[in-house]
């Protein structure tokens, strides 16, 4: 009779254990769903290169076309910050998507090319913007992003800091733009 005591009060034990895991993996499962939608981290970047402006806010509410990124970058060159940019430009529009690609993977990126005379090639490490229904593309290199500031002490020109969010919204709202005047 005892041992039956103590094999049920042990089972019951183990039971509650068990459902307190599930308990935690639940919440912990809903937190990174609820993460993943809402792009909802705070940014600790340098910069705040990562948070959204009004203006941002803005144009992403007003897309009413479907835009595609194309992130290039070789293997290993991955740029974090950027990506949790899109993330974020992602969880705001459900017009907005992107996706990681690889030149060596996929070839026909190198076809991308913009209408704008002033917009860069496609290389190895940028970001495509492309509008199916407007059937314009734009092509964004590490030249778009960088801020320069004039450092009157050495005389030259020095990086500030990175614009990824103006340079990527501006192209966003070219590229969905109906008429361009």
């Amino acid at each position: 009779m005892k041992k039956l005591r103590k094999l049920r009060r042990e089972g019951l034990n183990l039971l509650a254990c068990l459902m307190a895991a599930a308990a935690v993996l639940g919440i912990i499962l809903a937190a990174d769903s609820l993460e993943s939608r809402t792009a909802g981290r705070i940014d600790l970047s340098f910069n705040g290169i990562t948070t959204q402006s009004e203006t941002t806010r803005q144009v992403l509410a007003a897309l009413d076309k479907d835009v595609h990124a194309y992130a290039v970058a070789s293997r290993g060159n991955e740029l974090t910050d950027l990506e949790a940019l899109l993330d974020r430009y992602q969880a705001a529009s459900t017009h907005f998507t992107w996706s990681r690609e690889d030149l060596a993977s996929n070839p026909q990126l190198l076809r991308m090319v913009s209408a704008d005379s002033g917009d860069s090639a496609v290389t190895s490490d940028c970001l495509i913007l492309y509008c199916p229904q407007t059937d314009r593309t734009r092509v964004l290199t590490w030249d778009d992003y960088v801020g320069l500031g004039y450092n009157a002490q050495t005389d030259a020109f020095e990086m500030t800091g990175l614009t990824y969010e103006k340079a990527i919204t501006g192209a966003l709202a070219y590229v969905s733009e109906d008429h361009l005047t």
